[in-house]
């Protein structure tokens, strides 16, 4: 082997290491930002499903212990069995067609969802449903149904 070919085995192998060890590091890169995506909470889907199908008992799991509740300007401050029981009262004398999620936004420590609940007689109520994080899970605090100005 000439002196030339060592040399150029020796670059060739060095440029090997360099692309190997910046696709090692590229990829280390995108399992973190991966991974922190997954471990950030969000607010649940199951309260957007919950107010589509119009079911308080699937609203409960994610109460808190103690939630306000304001139907139609009825406020409530409630544990969580009262909230149920006026949510599916209120299910009842309105039965859902659908619910609209029009805005969902989260901060440090709690969040919120507005959306439209559209009746199968076609009236409209807006729904704020807010959230605070416990424990790394957000939780409903609040509700309020109030009927929309048209």
């Amino acid at each position: 082997m000439f002196a030339f070919e060592k040399r150029l085995d020796k670059n060739w192998y060095h440029l090997i290491i360099q692309k190997m060890k910046r696709r090692v590091i590229v990829g280390f890169v995108f399992f973190l930002l991966s991974v922190s995506c997954l471990m950030a909470q969000d607010i649940p889907d199951g309260v957007v499903k919950a107010f589509e199908r119009g079911n308080a008992s699937e609203l409960e799991i994610y109460m808190s212990d103690q939630v306000n509740v304001s139907i139609l300007n009825g406020a409530v401050y409630s544990k969580r069995v009262e909230a149920v029981k006026a949510l599916e009262t209120f299910f009842s004398e309105n039965k859902i067609y659908k619910f609209l999620l029009n805005h969902k936004g989260k901060r440090n420590e709690s969040g919120f969802i507005i959306g439209t609940l559209v009746s199968v007689k076609k009236e409209e109520f807006r729904v704020n449903c807010f959230f605070k994080k416990v424990h790394k899970h957000y939780y409903i605090y609040q509700i309020r149904i109030d009927k929309t100005n048209e």
